[in-house]
Protein backbone atom coordinates (compact mmCIF):
# COMPACT_ATOMS: atom_id res chain seq x y z
CA UNK A 1 0.00 0.00 0.00
CA UNK A 2 1.42 3.27 -0.93
CA UNK A 3 2.61 5.52 2.17
CA UNK A 4 0.00 8.71 2.94
CA UNK A 5 1.98 11.27 2.21
CA UNK A 6 2.80 9.82 -1.40
CA UNK A 7 -1.09 9.57 -2.28
CA UNK A 8 -2.19 11.91 -5.16
CA UNK A 9 -4.25 15.04 -3.94
CA UNK A 10 -7.14 15.92 -6.12
CA UNK A 11 -8.19 19.76 -6.34
CA UNK A 12 -11.93 19.57 -6.33
CA UNK A 13 -14.39 23.20 -5.85
CA UNK A 14 -16.09 24.09 -2.92
CA UNK A 15 -18.54 26.85 -3.24
CA UNK A 16 -15.92 29.67 -4.06
CA UNK A 17 -13.38 27.75 -2.24
CA UNK A 18 -10.51 25.08 -4.24
CA UNK A 19 -9.79 22.32 -1.83
CA UNK A 20 -7.10 19.12 -2.26
CA UNK A 21 -8.03 16.13 -0.74
CA UNK A 22 -7.31 12.14 -1.16
CA UNK A 23 -9.29 9.87 -2.35
CA UNK A 24 -10.64 6.82 -0.17
CA UNK A 25 -12.85 4.02 -0.95
CA UNK A 26 -15.29 4.07 2.04
CA UNK A 27 -15.71 7.54 2.64
CA UNK A 28 -15.36 9.63 -0.87
CA UNK A 29 -12.47 11.07 0.21
CA UNK A 30 -10.35 12.91 3.34
CA UNK A 31 -8.82 15.64 4.39
CA UNK A 32 -5.34 16.36 6.43
CA UNK A 33 -6.07 18.39 9.46
CA UNK A 34 -3.73 20.62 8.07
CA UNK A 35 -5.56 21.02 4.71
CA UNK A 36 -9.01 21.74 6.61
CA UNK A 37 -7.06 24.40 8.64
CA UNK A 38 -5.94 25.92 5.53
CA UNK A 39 -9.36 25.72 3.60
CA UNK A 40 -10.71 26.99 6.83
CA UNK A 41 -8.32 30.21 7.10
CA UNK A 42 -6.95 28.70 10.76
CA UNK A 43 -4.68 26.88 11.98
CA UNK A 44 -4.35 23.48 12.50
CA UNK A 45 -4.63 23.70 16.79
CA UNK A 46 -7.79 25.30 15.80
CA UNK A 47 -8.80 22.05 13.90
CA UNK A 48 -7.28 19.99 16.69
CA UNK A 49 -9.29 22.31 19.73
CA UNK A 50 -12.41 21.66 17.65
CA UNK A 51 -11.92 18.30 17.72
CA UNK A 52 -11.37 18.39 21.53
CA UNK A 53 -14.36 20.39 22.52
CA UNK A 54 -16.96 18.34 20.34
CA UNK A 55 -15.89 15.01 21.23
CA UNK A 56 -19.39 13.90 21.79
CA UNK A 57 -20.31 15.11 18.85
CA UNK A 58 -17.87 13.89 16.21
CA UNK A 59 -17.59 9.88 15.41
CA UNK A 60 -14.23 8.47 14.19
CA UNK A 61 -15.00 6.17 11.40
CA UNK A 62 -17.98 8.68 10.61
CA UNK A 63 -16.33 11.85 10.90
CA UNK A 64 -12.31 11.55 11.25
CA UNK A 65 -10.01 8.25 10.56
CA UNK A 66 -7.22 8.18 13.17
CA UNK A 67 -4.37 6.38 11.22
CA UNK A 68 -1.18 5.18 12.74
CA UNK A 69 2.23 4.40 11.57
CA UNK A 70 3.65 1.83 13.94
CA UNK A 71 7.16 2.73 12.42
CA UNK A 72 7.29 6.55 13.05
CA UNK A 73 8.88 8.34 15.91
CA UNK A 74 6.15 10.19 17.96
CA UNK A 75 7.95 13.15 17.28
CA UNK A 76 6.34 16.43 15.59
CA UNK A 77 6.70 16.87 11.80
CA UNK A 78 8.21 20.36 12.35
CA UNK A 79 11.23 18.67 14.24
CA UNK A 80 11.87 16.56 11.24
CA UNK A 81 9.92 13.60 12.13
CA UNK A 82 7.46 11.68 10.84
CA UNK A 83 4.21 12.16 12.81
CA UNK A 84 2.90 8.67 15.17
CA UNK A 85 -0.67 9.50 14.60
CA UNK A 86 -2.61 11.38 12.19
CA UNK A 87 -6.05 12.66 11.94
CA UNK A 88 -8.15 12.78 8.42
CA UNK A 89 -11.58 14.02 8.36
CA UNK A 90 -14.10 12.43 6.30
CA UNK A 91 -16.83 14.77 4.07
CA UNK A 92 -19.37 14.69 6.59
Amino acid sequence: MENNSQQLLIETQFEELTIYVRPDETQEWLMETRLVAEAYGVDESAIRQHKKRNSSELVEGKHYLCVTNSHAQSKNIELGSMVREQIFWTKK
